[in-house]
């Protein structure tokens, strides 16, 4: 007697694994960690560094967005011709324009990308600071612990 099994192709056992490995995954990301402990004693600074980044980072974008929409309008109206030649000046030199406010513009945003990545940095430090504290008897008081590298 012959034993008659399911046949599953190669293709299946590829799709079942990359089936299982994509549950196995993300049921372990399933536990979200949208708080961060922050002692009470820096929480005021660290929600200060990181609402400072936040705005930095939001006028950044509004920057290089306005600037990048500026520089197409720009262009398309540089682009746009007529039978009149001083229609077409003014066209050209209109477009010029406002592609070179937006080039600005887009140049502009850079200071306030960089600003808001200082004051999350900022942010993080201050964590950093609070997890390196030194363990010390519960009547004293405890010191900050700062470490400095210098890689060559």
């Amino acid at each position: 007697m012959k034993k008659q099994g399911i046949k599953i192709d190669l293709s299946m056992r590829i799709k079942t694994i990359l089936l299982l490995s994509l549950i196995m995954t993300s049921s372990a990301k399933a536990q979200r960690n949208d708080s961060i402990s922050v002692p009470s004693e820096n929480k005021v600074q660290y929600d200060y560094y990181m609402s400072k980044s936040k705005s930095a980072s939001t006028t950044g974008g509004i920057l290089i967005g306005a600037g990048g929409l500026l520089m197409i309008i720009g262009v398309v109206q540089m682009n746009t011709y007529t039978d009149d030649i001083v229609t077409d000046v003014s066209n050209a030199f209109a477009g010029v324009g406002a592609a070179v406010v937006g080039g600005t513009l887009m140049i502009a945003s850079i200071p306030f990308f960089a600003r808001s990545s200082r004051f999350k940095r900022d942010a993080q430090l201050l964590l950093s600071l609070d997890s390196a504290r030194i363990p010390t008897l519960p009547s004293s008081k405890s010191f900050s612990q700062l470490t400095l590298t210098i890689k060559f």
